[in-house]
């Protein structure tokens, strides 16, 4: 992994929100994450940070204790409440009244369950380390969590298929052009969220499996009317299928990761807000091991599941390489923890 840089989120694990500082802090938060407040605003949302940043030194005390398994941090959401950052997490829409999966899904998880029943797993895999991973973007304040989860998935199929790395498709195309489209009654809705099994139907079903470029469709992290051209397609990959699997867990999820590649795969964000490194484990997150649909059904955000090791998934994030340990965060396996993997596992077939 990639290690962060010393900036704003260093001051905080090191314990340095003292009232002397908090001034400057905030200073620091405005410039570094550009954030322009008018007059009105100012007081309120300093106010903010500097409870948030009270929570997490006092989070990170914990941490260093090792009462804790996982770190906080400033990032672009410092200044939000609670229920403001959880306001921006609507990247999925309503659960469908029928979930029932494909036929032609239930048989190729059926021939995979198979084929790894008995497999001897390595303890830590990660397609970042056989550089197929793409770099981490930032959806900023657009619902198009699931166009960046199923984008970067396709990148990463791609790379695997051909051994060469394109890093720039365009989530936007996905975002505008498949607006309104649904596949088994999954739909995807621009900025309001998509379930991947819709981008994963689109592609093939409409444009051969093939996605356009970041030149040539740029994102702007707002809906807006289809603008794909003839020339603006990548030419060297296309999708041919996909896998999409309702009510599932961490042993597919872990055989199509290996088998496939990275999985589109949904979980409950709400306490990952602040998350700046360390197991994801929190005491408010529930466990779908334990609560099935009514945790899974609390699932408000899209990822990219990319390895696992001892105890962990390892996960690309769309929020940009300032949340987490530089756009990636590892998040606590075996129990579907925050709804993660339990709901929804996609991968794309190239």
């Amino acid at each position: 992994m990639r290690g962060n840089n010393m900036h704003l989120k260093t001051f905080v694990l090191l314990f340095v929100a003292s009232s002397a500082l908090a001034d400057p802090l905030f200073t620091q938060f405005q410039k570094e994450f550009n954030k322009n407040y008018s007059f009105r605003e100012y007081a309120e949302r300093k106010s903010i940070f500097q409870t948030n940043v009270k929570k997490i030194s006092e989070h990170n005390e914990l941490f260093a204790k090792g009462e804790v398994s996982y770190m906080k941090g400033v990032n672009q959401f410092t200044d939000l409440t609670e229920e403001e950052f959880q306001a921006q997490l609507a990247g999925l829409p309503a659960i469908p009244t029928t979930t029932k999966n494909a036929a032609s899904d239930d048989e190729a998880m059926q021939k995979l369950r198979e084929k790894y029943a008995n497999f001897d797993f390595k303890d830590t895999f990660s397609w970042v380390d056989q550089g197929v991973v793409t770099s981490v973007k930032n959806q900023g304040q657009c619902g198009s969590c699931t166009a960046f989860a199923c984008t970067g998935a396709i990148e990463s199929c791609f790379a695997i298929k051909s051994g060469n790395v394109y890093d720039d498709l365009g989530e936007q195309f996905l975002v505008d052009c498949a607006n309104g489209y649904s596949a088994g009654g999954f739909g995807a809705y621009g900025c309001q969220g998509a379930w991947p099994q819709a981008y994963f139907a689109f592609l093939p079903n409409e444009h051969a499996g093939r996605h356009q470029t970041e030149e040539a469709y740029p994102y702007t992290a707002r809906d807006g009317t289809c603008k794909a051209t003839s020339s603006g397609y990548y030419t060297g990959g296309a999708m041919t299928s996909a896998i999409n699997y309702w009510g599932t867990d961490d042993n597919d999820l872990k055989a199509l990761l290996v088998e496939h590649g990275p999985v589109v795969t949904t979980l409950d964000a709400s306490q990952l807000g602040s998350y700046a490194g360390g197991i994801l484990d929190s005491f408010y997150c529930c466990d779908a091991s334990n609560g099935g649909t009514s945790c899974t059904n609390k699932n408000n955000h899209a990822v990219l599941v990319v390895g696992y090791g001892p105890g962990y998934w390892l996960v690309k994030n769309s929020w940009g390489t300032r949340f987490g340990d530089s756009g990636f965060f590892k998040i606590k396996s075996g129990s579907g923890h925050c709804g993660f993997g339990w709901q929804v596992n996609s991968v794309p077939i190239c």
